[in-house]
């Protein structure tokens, strides 16, 4: 195999790697959003919801903010498949103000610098819409 094909396979390697690390942070966030709110009687999202109950739409918007979280982050991350899912985690958390989230010690040289750029992208709001659909805006 010439080295354009070796390069061509490992890109695609690469690629599908980073696809998968994008999906565990996006489950990671979902998670946490439905664990982390509550409906209008103060019940636990996850007792009666879980991520196909999200309204489409805003599974894409969650997709495009993880991306820009990662793409902001650069460096600070570690996107170890492993700690994907609890990036995503910590994103809801730290951008809700819920009291634990980047800053909390799991990641102890970039958590300020993190919880800075979760914070400038603003808080999300969840809720069931009249469709028994889980809506974020």
């Amino acid at each position: 195999m010439d080295n354009n094909k070796i390069a061509s396979e490992l890109l695609k390697v690469a690629k599908s790697l980073v696809a998968v690390n994008e999906r565990k942070a996006l489950e990671g966030y979902l998670e946490a959003a439905l664990w982390a709110e509550v409906d209008n009687d103060d019940n636990p999202l996850d007792d009666n919801y879980s991520i196909v109950d999200i309204e489409s739409g805003s599974i894409r918007d969650a997709k495009n903010d993880i991306n820009k979280f990662i793409k902001a982050a650069g460096d600070l991350l570690d996107l170890d498949g492993a700690r994907c899912s609890r990036i995503g985690h910590d994103l809801w958390l730290t951008r809700n103000g819920h009291g634990a989230g980047f800053w909390d010690g799991d990641y102890p040289e970039a958590g300020d610098d993190l919880t800075k750029i979760a914070e400038r992208m603003g808080g999300k709001h969840i809720f069931v819409g009249d469709d028994n659909k889980v809506w974020i805006d």
